[in-house]
Order: structure tokens, then sequence, then C-alpha cells
């Protein structure tokens, strides 16, 4: 997933991150999330939503917003979320 990452090192970095745990952790089940897996995901949540709210009162935090995003985007990945083309096309 693709997120138009401006500051693509940030983002990068955590890829590396999430293809070598997919790695040694093998494919995730679809019934079973890994602990370790879902905190990072949680902790990404927040770091994005510290984001966008410091974005709300400082413009140049929008490459800040973007790079966290994307890491949030690329954990959903990795737990099997799948946002569908129909709500893609609702909000477009």
């Amino acid at each position: 997933m693709d997120m138009n990452t401006l500051n693509r090192s940030r983002a990068q970095q955590v890829a590396r991150v999430i293809e070598i745990r997919a790695v040694e952790s093998g494919a995730v089940d679809a019934d079973v999330v890994p602990a370790a897996l879902l905190r990072d995901a949680v902790r990404e949540a927040g770091l994005f939503q510290r984001s966008v709210l410091g974005h709300l009162d400082h413009k140049e935090w929008r490459d800040r917003v973007r790079a966290d995003g994307q890491r949030l985007m690329d954990l959903l990945a990795e737990i099997g979320f799948r946002p569908s083309e129909r709500a893609a096309r609702k909000s477009a």
C-alpha cells in the first residue's frame, strides 16, 4: 500500500523490519494475530493520531503524518487488513 510518502527513508526502514519479521514468522494466519504485531499496530496508530493532531496546528508536519500513516498501513497489511475498493471509491 502506498500513501505517496514524501519521507520515504523512514517508511523504508519499517518496511525492511516488516519483511524480516514476515520471513521469520511465516505468513500470518487469518485467525491468529501475533501479540507483537498487534502491539506494533496499536503503537503506530497512536503515533499516526499524534501526528494528525499536530498537523492541525503545524502545517510543516505533513511529511511526518504521511510517514506515520504509511507505517500504520504497512502493519495493517501485514495483519491482513485490505481496504475494499468500494470504500475507496466512496471517499474519492
